[in-house]
């Protein structure tokens, strides 16, 4: 961004060279076989619009629904599939070491985790994440300071490897800022209601 707050005209492009690889890969994936939908986990019937893509691409579990009192039923948007763990979420001391890292650095240390959890998930609609968040790394390009992996604390790693696909977009998201995250969580809605419509 220029300092004026505007986009300098090399953002426009890139921008528009992101929307229309992400135009250019939901098309692709809208083009694929049941044979890749069929790895994907479905929520069970009764379940909610939440639980869709569960455990990787569903929403936070839904506390009201734990207690029995959730009301929403299909049509709530948090998760009403099991958990196994309580969602992963940094301390205070971790969310203060993330906050103060460039954005380079944490696309450097959530795109690893990123990857593995989009190989899981079976379905060409997951790698418009990756594309996107590979392009933009690609673009920023590594820092003068950029030390890849090896300077993240390996208490960071571990709850990144538990976090959720959606709450790694979420994370760098809110990094990112703009129209990146825009297109971040568009391609990820997108991917949700792929797999909601199998």
């Amino acid at each position: 961004m220029s300092e004026s707050g505007g986009l300098n005209p090399e953002r426009i492009l890139r921008l528009a060279s992101m929307v229309l690889m992400v135009m250019t890969l939901r098309e692709r994936s809208a083009n694929v076989g049941d044979q890749n939908q069929a790895a994907l986990a479905f929520p069970e019937p009764g379940s909610s619009e939440g639980s869709y893509g569960h455990p990787n691409l569903c929403s936070r579990p839904c506390v009201l629904f734990l207690r029995g009192t959730c009301e929403e039923g299909a049509g709530c948007g948090f998760c009403h599939s099991a958990h196994l763990q309580k969602p992963a979420s940094f301390d205070k001391t971790q969310r203060k070491i993330v906050k103060s890292w460039s954005a380079v650095k944490l696309l450097e240390a959530i795109l690893p985790h990123l990857r593995a959890k989009v190989k899981a998930i079976h379905h060409p609609g997951a790698g418009v994440l990756l594309e996107l968040l590979q392009r933009e790394l690609a673009l920023r390009g590594p820092t003068n300071h950029s030390t890849g992996t090896a300077g993240v604390p390996s208490q960071i790693h571990r709850v990144l490897a538990r976090m959720s696909v959606v709450a790694l977009v979420g994370i760098l998201a809110s990094k990112l800022k703009g129209p990146v995250a825009v297109l971040l969580k568009e391609a990820l809605i997108d991917l949700r209601k792929q797999v909601a419509d199998p």
